[in-house]
């Protein structure tokens, strides 16, 4: 608003200046126009002033329509430009602003008007009527007659009697009556739209293939004793150095037996998954599968298939190709019966090896494995000549398998 006030203003003074300008214009100039009107070029207040300076002033520059061209057709076209002129103003630049959504809720609220009805009574109103009843009375008039007798003659007069009839007049009566006009009362909501946020759900990873405990030491120990080294009193001291080990074209240790009975030693440590090797060591009914899980690729003593069953002098089968697959029951079979005659170490804390002349017991890895295992081959189930595969894997509480160990045994 301020600015169109002072654009006004401004426009006025133009004017104003302008008229002042034109007014000094010589009055004899002005009227020095001839009554012929020329066929001019331009437009607006130029063609106008170029007019009133011509000896013939141009067509439709008499601005005023007062018969002449002048300066005052000077003023009139210039106000006509500035005044009438729309001066453009500025278009509004609309400002978006967010605004909660309201979604009215109606909500019915009974309200309660009186309406009068009009219910006639029938008032009776006593009006009376009068109703004309003839009562006959006898009146004697004589009449002479030539005979000399009288002649009685009887008239008749009616006399008006009024009789009550009652006429019904109808009373209005106003009796209000309660009428529910139901009235519609709007209560806002504020609707508002959930923001979805992205959550991620973790996948479940997998578990991680031989995540299971390591197998960190498997071999025997020739001393039926579980001696690892020289264990008696005609030992060399300083002691013989520990022979390198022997290995096959596969890479897989060999360790060389006295003859088919010595002791086996397993010992491992947590694997990838963390979690604590089991220590469960087979179950006669062979309905699962035990913790810790060994074969042999040949028979142990007679091969007997029955599981575990050393102390009948049982022997246990062997599997030719080292297979650890589910879903095989001779194969669960097979290491259950072997793992039946093991014996957990370190699991009790007593490992069943034993260390040097000291005879103390320990473990053969250092530091303390988390598990040991350990049997004493029976002579019921004695290694045969030549050389057994044993092949071997750990399982966690958690039910996760290691990666398998393999030795050669041979036997003179």
């Amino acid at each position: 608003m301020a600015s169109t006030i002072k654009g006004g203003r401004t426009q006025q003074a133009a004017t104003a200046a302008l008229i002042v300008v034109l007014c000094c214009v010589s009055a004899s100039q002005s009227q020095a126009a001839a009554a012929g009107e020329e066929d001019c070029t331009g437009s607006g207040v130029t063609l106008v002033l170029d007019s009133v300076f011509r000896s013939a002033p141009c067509l439709g520059t008499d601005v005023n329509a007062d018969g002449r061209v002048s300066a005052a057709d000077i003023v009139a076209e210039v106000v006509a430009v500035i005044v009438f002129t729309p001066t453009p103003t500025e278009s509004p630049t609309p400002t978006i602003t967010p605004t909660a959504s309201i979604t009215p809720t109606f909500t019915q609220t009974p309200t309660i008007t009186r309406t009068g009805t009009r219910t006639p009574t029938d008032t009776p109103t006593t009006t009376p009527t009068r109703t004309a009843t003839a009562t006959p009375s006898d009146t004697a008039t004589r009449t002479p007659t030539a005979t000399g007798t009288d002649t009685a003659t009887a008239t008749a007069t009616r006399t008006p009697t009024d009789t009550p009839t009652t006429t019904p007049t109808r009373t209005a009566t106003a009796t209000p009556s309660d009428t529910a006009t139901p009235t519609a009362t709007a209560t806002p909501t504020l609707s508002q739209t959930p923001s979805v946020t992205p959550t991620e759900t973790p996948s479940p990873t997998p578990t991680r293939e031989n995540s299971g405990p390591q197998v960190v030491f498997f071999g025997i120990v020739n001393n039926l004793d579980g001696c690892v080294s020289c264990c008696s009193e005609g030992c060399p001291n300083p002691p013989l150095p520990t022979p390198t080990p022997m290995k096959d074209e596969q890479g897989r240790r060999v360790f060389q037996a006295n003859f088919g009975q010595f002791v086996i030693v397993v010992e491992g440590v947590p694997g990838f998954s963390g979690a604590a090797a089991g220590t469960s060591l087979g179950d006669p009914s062979a309905m699962s599968r035990p913790d810790l899980q060994i074969e042999n690729s040949r028979d142990m003593g007679n091969g007997s298939l029955a599981v575990c069953d050393a102390t009948q002098n049982g022997g246990v089968p062997g599997v030719p190709t080292p297979d650890f697959s589910l879903g095989s029951q001779s194969i669960t079979a097979a290491l259950n019966d072997f793992a039946c005659r093991f014996d957990p170490g370190i699991s009790a804390d007593a490992p069943c090896t034993l260390l040097d002349t000291t005879r103390v017991p320990g473990t053969i890895t250092t530091p303390k494995p988390s598990v040991q295992f350990c049997d004493l081959v029976q002579t019921n189930a004695l290694f045969l000549s030549g050389d057994s595969i044993l092949t071997v894997r750990l399982r966690d509480v958690q039910g996760n398998l290691g990666p398998p160990a393999q030795i050669v045994v041979h036997v003179p």
